[in-house]
This record gives C-alpha cells, structure tokens and sequence, in this order.
C-alpha cells in the first residue's frame, strides 16, 4: 500500500507526443515516490461532508495540477492512489505490504491469506 503503480508511467511515455523515454518514465516514478514521502508537502485536506469530515485530495496542489498537466490523469490518478493509501496506515512515512485478493481487486481477509496459505503448502 502506498507504492505508485509503475506501470502508469511508462504507458504515459508511450502515449506522449513528445515521445519521453520509458527510462524518463521510471526515474519520474521514483520522483514522485519521494515526493510522497516528503512531510512537508500536504496534497490532501480535510473537508467536512454531511457532518463527517473527510479528507480529499486538494486539487489546487501545485504539484498536482503540474503532474496532471505533464503526465496525464493516468500518473495523475496513480499517485493520488498512492497518497491516499500511504495516508492511510503512516501519514507520510513508508509504503506498506498488504495482502491483496487479486481477484476480487481489494485487501485480502485474514481467512483469505490462511486458505491461501494451506493450498500452497499443500501444492
């Protein structure tokens, strides 16, 4: 959790008309994988919605509407899912593993991870 998807970079490479490299992908990735981790830069705020606060991305960040403006809302939507994940367990400290059920797109449950478990022992 908190980890940017690789992937959305270099597929904005080979999308761009100015035909970036895919090494310029990677070394944007592991930019912005930095950034996420800087405690001095607030990309999310909290707002209050129907009574319950809530926090969202700010979508007057700078650094935001530049990514979004250079790479694409596909970066764009990869980081803030990172940040937003990241934020989640350890506000700006360090990307987190997780189980995940890959086929239902979402955390895997403890009873998950322990079938999981025993049929690969058993394999």
């Amino acid at each position: 959790m908190g980890k940017i998807d690789l992937k959305a970079f270099p597929d904005a490479c080979y999308r761009s008309l100015t035909m970036r490299s895919s090494d310029q992908g990677v070394e944007q990735c592991a930019l912005w994988q930095d950034k996420l981790k800087d405690l001095d830069w607030h990309p999310l705020k909290v707002v209050a919605i129907d009574g319950a606060y809530k926090e969202v991305i700010n979508e007057d960040d700078e650094l935001l509407k530049g990514l979004k403006a250079e790479w694409g809302t596909g970066v764009f939507d990869a980081v803030v899912t990172a940040c937003k994940e990241m934020n989640g367990y350890y506000p700006g400290e360090y990307v987190v593993n997780e189980l995940w059920n890959f086929k239902d797109n979402r955390k895997a449950t403890l009873k998950e991870a322990i079938i999981g478990y025993k049929e690969f022992v058993e394999a």
